[in-house]
């Protein structure tokens, strides 16, 4: 087994289990117990969980990763403000894609009023909420539910994005950074933001200020894939700088 696909068993079962102990990790990914110390340490250092003599124990920063719901609730206002945002880029007329993000989820409240709208989504929640909107047309991607996160995945949500072309592609991510790029929690879900963004013309980044410069289990892409970033004003102005003398385009609300 792979660190990545191991990083991914010990998370899922830390959130069922609560606990993990060195033996778990060792029995199951069939690895010796320093490459288990070893993954536990730098999903540590993530902060995804709290290590422990022998193992580890579930932290809260684990649990929003499971739950749209959860993540829904997290920093309800700095998302609004950035989705808001990114809605005034919406023209009407538009294909757009969306993926099942919470921050780019807040973009429904912010486009109702919009004419002739395509929205394609792997989203069930977006999907739901649109419904109310008779202008805009609604294209539900299949594939795979996970229903933690109300999503479709899987090859066949990432072969139905490859047959469409989309003006603009709305996403979001579980870390970003300088050097790392863009990460994910699983590949799942890098695999949708990706064949989203290489099916539009522009990409939007929507993160939250606590996203910047944090690392996720996945890293899938470079920094400069999407073509503007959007996050909160409580975004370190040092990281801002830093970004902006590197020619990312990074806006924040």
């Amino acid at each position: 087994m792979n660190k990545q696909a191991r990083k991914k068993f010990i998370l899922q079962y830390i959130d069922k289990k609560c606990l993990i102990n060195i033996d778990d990790i060792v029995g199951r990914c069939n690895i010796s117990p320093i490459t288990a110390r070893r993954d536990l340490d730098e999903l540590a250092n993530s902060g995804y969980l709290i290590r422990t003599h022998g193992g580890a124990m579930k932290d809260e920063s684990v649990s929003h990763l499971f739950s749209f719901a959860r993540r829904m609730d997290s920093k309800r206002e700095k998302k609004s403000a950035i989705s808001k945002f990114a809605a005034q880029s919406i023209n009407d007329g538009d294909t757009i894609f969306l993926d099942c993000g919470s921050t780019v989820f807040n973009i429904c409240s912010f486009i109702g009023q919009k004419k002739s709208l395509k929205v394609i989504t792997n989203s069930i929640s977006i999907s739901s909420e649109l419904l109310k909107f008779p202008e805009i047309k609604v294209v539900m991607i299949g594939g795979e539910i996970l229903p933690e996160r109300r999503a479709a995945y899987g090859p066949t949500a990432c072969k139905q994005i490859n047959q469409y072309h989309a003006d603009k592609a709305f996403i979001g991510t579980d870390g970003i950074s300088l050097k790392d790029g863009l990460s994910s929690y699983d590949d799942y879900e890098a695999q949708i933001v990706l064949a989203m963004a290489e099916a539009s013309d522009i990409t939007w980044l929507l993160c939250d200020a606590s996203k910047l410069e944090t690392n996720s289990v996945f890293k899938f892409a470079p920094i400069t894939f999407p073509d503007y970033i959007i996050t909160d004003a409580e975004a370190d102005q040092d990281i801002i700088d830093t970004y902006k003398s590197n020619n990312i385009n990074i806006i924040v609300v």
